[in-house]
């Protein structure tokens, strides 16, 4: 079942309760239609994150860190905390803090989503991404709209790399990349690849190679 459908339970806060359980209370308490709240930073830098496969509700971080979100070519459900936000999906005022993703298996690659069709508005990440496919700091492929971000992430992929979205296909704006990008194949500061998608006002600080 996807995440945030209108099977599931609304009304949760994301607490963490302790370092055991962090991964299974964060992923069972995000499965809600809408009102999810971080209430407090959570810790996962003790597990790999099993990942979220779709996600139609709303996550809220209230300006609170999920630390050390880790991702490898193991994690079952995409290569990001979420791999694909639906058009009904927002995530706002979070911060992926020292994310460790290594994945050679796959596209779409970044810490907050892959496919990206909902809102990402006030994020941000650092840490490091580093993929053998395209990646991108925030997203990998944007058809959403990505508002007033920031990646601090160095990121780096044999394929093609975006500080905050590797592929974008509708709106970045207000946007900031201090992550450095490293790629066999192409980097963008803000998007390695325009497509019909546009870029407003958002500035790129890292440096590209």
């Amino acid at each position: 079942m996807p995440y945030g459908s209108n099977d599931s339970v609304s009304g949760f806060n994301v607490v963490q309760k302790d370092n055991n359980n962090v991964v299974s209370v964060f992923a069972e308490e995000l499965c809600v239609i809408n009102g999810n709240l971080l209430s407090a930073d959570v810790d996962m830098s003790a597990h790999v994150w099993s990942g979220i496969k779709e996600f139609y509700g709303s996550l809220h971080g209230q300006g609170n860190s999920i630390i050390g979100l880790r991702i490898n070519d193991d994690t079952p459900n995409g290569f990001s905390l979420i791999d694909t936000l639906r058009k009904e999906g927002e995530i706002k005022d979070l911060r992926l803090e020292n994310v460790s993703i290594d994945v050679n298996a796959e596209l779409g690659v970044a810490s907050f989503v892959s496919w990206n069709f909902g809102v990402l508005k006030n994020c941000s990440t650092d840490g490091f991404v580093q993929a053998y496919y395209p990646a991108g700091g925030l997203v990998g492929h944007n058809s959403g709209e990505i508002l007033s971000c920031k990646n601090s992430a160095t990121v780096a992929a044999v394929g093609s790399v975006g500080g905050i979205a590797n592929y974008n296909y509708n709106l970045v704006a207000d946007c900031v990349n201090e992550g450095t990008l490293s790629s066999g194949n192409g980097c963008g500061g803000i998007c390695n690849l325009l497509g019909n998608g546009e870029i407003r006002n958002s500035i790129n600080k890292g440096s590209l190679s």
